[in-house]
């Protein structure tokens, strides 16, 4: 998301919470609020169901973020346990009639821990990252969902 606002040159309005200076002219205002309408209206497009009921309310893409922020992202000693936990759930997580799909959920998931261990400070994490870069762990992960166990 973080890519799109930049993208979009909304970042630091809707992010960092930039305002334009008071005095400021009329088209900065006017730019800056068409920003905001824009980065709200990607928020609006991409989040689920339950999430667009919370901050649909906020009206401003600041709020949003904020409220987003507070909400899911985990910058803790357990997230990178919890992703791993998301990780090696149960293959009925992934496994369906459609391997593209599967593909799909595994590498969101895979890409999600390995950002989380990157940037966990914990020497463990760090470690588990060294792991994961490997691509015979990716390949063996991935693999592992595929085929039954007896």
């Amino acid at each position: 998301m973080t890519i799109i606002l930049k993208g979009i040159k909304a970042y630091e309005a809707v992010v960092d919470g930039k305002v334009p200076a008071e005095g400021a002219y009329a088209t900065e205002v006017d730019a800056f609020n068409h920003l905001c309408d824009t980065a709200s209206t990607i928020f609006i497009q991409v989040v689920s169901q339950d999430i667009l009921e919370n901050i649909v309310e906020l009206e401003k893409p600041y709020r949003m973020w904020t409220w987003l922020r507070t909400e899911y992202y985990r910058h803790s000693a357990y997230a990178p346990v919890s992703q791993i936990l998301n990780l090696v759930s149960p293959r009925t997580q992934y496994f369906g009639n459609n391997l593209s799909d599967f593909q799909s959920k595994f590498v969101s998931q895979w890409l999600h821990h390995t950002k989380l261990s990157k940037g966990s400070s914990d020497l463990d994490h760090k470690r588990f990252e060294m792991f994961l870069k490997k691509g015979k762990a990716k390949r063996d992960f991935w693999m592992g969902f595929l085929f039954k166990t007896p």
